[in-house]
């Protein structure tokens, strides 16, 4: 089977390193993730049902250590 996807070289993004000192807490990677799907919030809602009465859910669980 013939690999035809280009190495590593050609990749563009960033590195492990620069990925952990833009989020050094799981908390500031929630609230990048949550600025960018709802910019604004009137773009808030559920993906599910498409409802906009929506809100943080305050007591979730964290999802613990990776």
């Amino acid at each position: 089977m013939a690999n035809n996807a280009p190495g590593k070289h050609h990749r563009e993004g960033i590195s492990l390193i620069e990925l952990a000192e833009m989020f050094p807490c799981e908390t500031s990677a929630e609230d990048w993730f949550e600025d960018v799907r709802w910019p604004t919030p009137e773009d808030r809602l559920c993906p599910k049902c498409g409802s906009r009465n929506t809100a943080p859910k305050a007591n979730r669980k964290p999802l613990g250590r990776l």
